[in-house]
């Protein structure tokens, strides 16, 4: 009890009257009172007891890098205007959705979560629906070896008010029966570009016009 503390209020031999094995985590103090991280499995036999001591420092750095590691890329893709998603085939649910939505999408990822892919559909303008339907239908009928990657734009509304453009880009997964289960896909937001190339159309016509109507050749 004084080299090896336990992660419970309960000494260990207290534990082991009761039960004839525990196992958890525990903490040994080092001659150098260092402390060390140990997954424990103590067994009480009749005149015996066995103790199983397994050192956690790899495991322990290792979620460490992987919590850091996922705590950069969650700061990356808040501050990123991609979406990244993933749609269960079966389910015809959001598996996963990046947590940059609400600033592009003006939704979060938890309204998100509990819409099905029809309630997706009735927020695309009604003149794109039927373009991502074949879009989506081509993505999970097609052999992979046929699969020709190209991106799909579309119409997308909050409140069926305000619409915004989208541009997509599907992968396709296979289960081992070689049937389709999940998408994954990008969403970016391409409003802007578009308003920039209705701007520039704009102004290409009213300069035509003027050269048209003027009196002096151009």
């Amino acid at each position: 009890d004084t080299l090896l503390k336990t992660k419970t209020k309960t000494p260990l031999t207290t534990h082991l009257h009761t039960t004839t094995t525990w196992t958890g985590e525990a903490t040994a103090t080092k001659k150098n009172k260092t402390t060390l991280p140990l997954h424990l499995t103590a067994t009480r036999l009749t005149h015996h007891l066995i103790i199983t001591l397994t050192d956690l420092t790899p495991y322990k750095n290792q979620l460490k890098d992987l919590t850091d590691t996922h705590r950069r890329l969650t700061t990356i893709l808040d501050h990123t205007h991609t979406i990244l998603y993933r749609i269960n085939l079966k389910k015809q649910t959001l598996d996963y959705i990046t947590p940059n939505t609400h600033t592009i999408l003006g939704l979060t990822p938890d309204e998100l979560h509990t819409w099905t892919t029809h309630t997706l559909l009735d927020h695309i303008h009604p003149d794109d629906r039927a373009t991502i339907r074949a879009y989506i239908t081509h993505h999970t009928t097609t052999p992979p070896s046929n699969h020709t990657p190209h991106a799909c734009e579309f119409r997308f509304t909050k409140n069926n008010k305000d619409y915004r453009w989208l541009t997509t880009t599907l992968t396709t997964h296979y289960d081992t029966h070689h049937q389709p289960h999940a998408l994954t896909g990008t969403l970016e937001d391409t409003t802007d570009h578009h308003k920039t190339w209705d701007d520039l159309a704009k102004s290409e016509e009213r300069y035509r016009i003027l050269a048209e109507t003027s009196a002096d050749g151009v």
